[in-house]
């Protein structure tokens, strides 16, 4: 694209790149920004949502989005991380922002805020900025934000949200949260605020921590038989769980909607993504850490191939003991950005997209293989692609 706002992020040390967190910077960096953003935006527009977790938070934001928008609301959805380009993470009504608000909300920040502040931005604590100045100058009736880290440092507290929503809670980025899941619930939950007045559990585990919490909210726990009162169906797997939790969740706040169907809303992107190719499925999933990979392979029937591509600062060990429960063939993918791949398992290192395609469709073959899973990352969705080919489409 081209832009400033562009070319800045370029400049930035990104927390998600290098991997380099440090709860001090993040801590000095929010007081700062809480302090501006009061002076920024001393009211919010809209009804603002902020979504914690550490898995589900990226899909109940999009199915929360997709059933308000169905509903002719006007919404704002910020997400991360994106699979191509940055303007993934911030839409409007379902679509990717158009660069003029984009430019526009960047250049409104920029002269407006504190220079040394200003230089000191994370990536990602830019990119929240804009996404929030650029729902607040569009006058949109819901913003939802997904939480990047945590809860408590993230820089989405910024949105100040009326209602906080708790996805589901596993072991990850323990240096930083906690050791135990119920010391990173108390970073998420951290996310209430002043402004909260309602709080959503997707795990009842932890509705006694978060009563002690804070100054707690209105308190709503999940409890999915009260979808199958309601004559749904049982969820069958992780996304229409996530579906189910972001629809109850909708009948909270907007009491007038109707029940939806699964069937009928797309998956957020990359999450489950299937396409046939040679003559075998493809499934790609973004999910990172080893209770996504248990979602994953809890869903898929059958002898398959994994592929696993993991960012340096994850347990290889951790993923693979994962994969041991099920029995699948593993291969690990070398690639610049990602792990490097324990002895113990076949590396498809130093190969070519082709290369890597061929040596995979051979151990299929040998193997009586008809489905390939690649996960680990969404950093590898673009190799995902490229392993695949031309041939590939949606199956």
């Amino acid at each position: 694209m081209g832009s400033r706002l562009e070319t800045d992020l370029e400049k930035r040390i990104n927390p998600e790149r290098s991997r380099k967190f440090s709860t001090e910077d993040f801590a000095r960096r929010l007081v700062d920004l809480e302090e501006a953003g009061a002076q920024l935006w001393p009211r919010k527009n809209g009804i603002r949502l902020a979504v914690v977790g550490t898995n589900g938070k990226g899909s109940v934001s999009h199915y929360l989005s997709s059933m308000l928008l169905r509903h002719g609301q006007s919404v704002g959805l910020y997400t991360s991380p994106h699979l191509h380009h940055f303007t993934e993470r911030i839409r409007i009504n379902g679509e990717a922002i158009a660069t003029h608000v984009l430019d526009a909300s960047y250049e409104w920040l920029r002269s407006r805020m504190d220079p040394a502040l200003w230089s000191d931005l994370s990536y990602f604590e830019l990119l929240t900025l804009v996404a929030i100045q650029a729902f607040q100058s569009s006058d949109l009736q819901f913003q939802i934000f997904e939480a990047g880290l945590g809860g408590r440092l993230d820089a989405t507290r910024l949105c100040k949200p009326e209602h906080v929503i708790v996805t589901r809670i596993s072991l990850d980025h323990t240096a930083l949260l906690g050791h135990t899941r119920e010391a990173i619930f108390r970073e998420k939950v951290a996310m209430v605020q002043d402004s909260t007045s309602d709080l959503y559990l997707m795990d009842k585990t932890f509705a006694a921590a978060a009563k002690k919490a804070n100054q707690c909210p209105t308190l709503h726990v999940f409890s999915p038989t009260e979808r199958k009162a309601a004559g749904q169906n049982a969820a069958t797997h992780y996304l229409e769980s996530n579906f189910a939790f972001a629809e109850w969740i909708l009948s909270h706040i907007l009491p007038e909607a109707h029940l939806h169907r699964f069937e009928d809303f797309p998956p957020p992107p990359g999450r489950m993504e299937q396409k046939e190719g040679h003559g075998i499925r493809w499934i790609y999933d973004s999910g990172h850490n080893p209770a996504s990979l248990y979602q994953v392979l809890s869903e898929i029937q059958g002898p398959m191939l994994l592929i696993l591509g993991i960012l340096p600062d994850r347990s290889y060990r951790q993923f693979l003991r994962v994969a041991a429960r099920f029995g699948h063939r593993t291969f690990g993918l070398t690639f610049p950005g990602l792990a490097d791949v324990p002895p113990e398992i076949p590396s498809l290192d130093g190969l070519r997209p082709d290369q890597c395609r061929e040596k995979v469709l051979a151990t299929c073959k040998e193997s009586g293989y008809d489905t390939v899973v690649i996960t680990g990352s969404h950093r590898i969705h673009d190799l995902f692609l490229e392993i695949l080919g031309p041939s590939g489409v949606h199956a």
